[in-house]
Formats: structure tokens, sequence, C-alpha cells
């Protein structure tokens, strides 16, 4: 079976067990700085069960999504359906999809880019900024090298490639950015943000206990 394959059976088992997976509440710092986000359309890149979209299209925004679990794709389109709102996702590999040239306000991706190797998430950054229109911005989080993972993956096998190591566990990568690393992918971008910090989090899907999160958050707006 695929690297691939199995990422997706084990993200598919993890919506199919939960009836919500991820906390309905969008992300804080997309909130706040929603007011500088111009007219347009969005692309949500690890759309889950569309949090940020769905925030999002109450503010008056369309929004298209990528997904690779396909269960995740159907609660997200059903509950769109549901509250009638201008969102709709669909089954596609990030890393393989094309993002459209100079098209969206807004391209979005939170805590899904660190799960594959830098060489990876390298051109998908580059078909991010390549998809924004004129003043578009990207919002994103990731997972950081404050990440308490960094240490226990660290200690137990030697890095794929820089700051990334196989999570036998999850049947996939994880690569643990630093905040020099994001700011110099974006660097021809506006700073509109960043934060590295450690974060606490409640529980979800197959990680039901509280625990910790080393997080990077950024956005960056189109000159």
């Amino acid at each position: 079976m695929s690297l691939a394959k199995q990422q997706t059976n084990r993200w598919q088992d993890i919506y199919e067990q939960s009836q919500s997976v991820w906390d309905e509440r969008p992300d804080p710092m997309l909130v706040e700085y929603a007011a500088l986000i111009p007219p347009g359309d969005v692309l949500d890149l690890g759309i889950g069960e569309g949090r940020n979209a769905f925030f999002l299209a109450r503010n008056g925004y369309t929004v298209r999504g990528i997904d690779f679990a396909p269960s995740a794709v159907e609660r997200c389109n059903a509950q769109a359906k549901r509250l009638q709102l201008p969102v709709e996702a669909e089954v596609g590999n990030i890393l393989d999809s094309h993002i459209p040239v100079s098209q969206y306000a807004l391209i979005v991706s939170t805590m899904t880019l660190q799960f594959m190797k830098p060489s990876e998430s390298e051109v998908v950054f580059a078909r991010m900024k390549a998809g924004l229109a004129a003043g578009g911005v990207v919002y994103l989080t990731v997972f950081s090298t404050d990440d308490p993972s960094y240490g226990r993956l660290s200690q137990q096998g030697e890095a794929v490639e820089p700051n990334t190591y196989f999570a036998k566990s999850l049947g996939q990568h994880i690569h643990f950015f630093s905040k020099d690393e994001i700011l110099a992918a974006f660097a021809d971008l506006k700073l509109i943000y960043v934060a590295q910090q450690i974060s606490y989090d409640l529980g979800h899907g197959d990680t039901p206990d509280p625990h910790y999160h080393g997080i990077i958050t950024y956005m960056g707006k189109q000159h």
C-alpha cells in the first residue's frame, strides 16, 4: 500500500469514528484579520469539516476546499448544504492539486502542510503564492520545532529531510517548521502576522486527551 493511501485510510478512519473531529470554531487570528482579506474566492487546502470555510462563507466569500479524506469532504459538503453556504469541498491530494494562477483572495491551510516533506511543501507554497489575486492573502498554521513530538521523533530516528521524520504510528512524515523558514518561504509577500507559540489542545479525533502543540501562525498579503 502506498504512503498516500495509508494516510488517506488513517484520516478516513478518524473522521468515521467521530461525529466532529475538530472544534467548530474558526482560527482566532483568521477571524481577527478577516477585514484585510479582499473580496473574491477562497481556497482551503485541507478543509476538513469546514470550520474556517463556514466562517468565511458567512462573511461573503465563496470557498473551494480540498481534503484527501472522503468522509471529511462528505461531512463538509452536507453541512454547507444544510447551512446554505457557498462552500464546496472535493477529494484530492494537496500536493497533486492544480491551483489556478492569480485567482484567490485568500488561500488558507491550517495544520496540514506539516504532514509532508519540506521538498514537497515548498512546491505547495509556490503554488499558493502564484494562486493569489492582486492583494490576496495567505493564512496558514503548521507545527513548529517547539512541538513536543519533535523531541520524541528526533530521538527515535534519523531525519528524512531537515527537521522531518517519519512517524510510524501515524504512517506519515511530519516536518517541524521554524519561524524563519516560513518567513523565508513567503518573503515576497507583505507580512501581516507571524507567531511561534505553544498551544494547549483540548483533544480531537484519535488524540482525545488534552495535549500541547508548538504552532506557527502566518498571514501575508500579495503586494
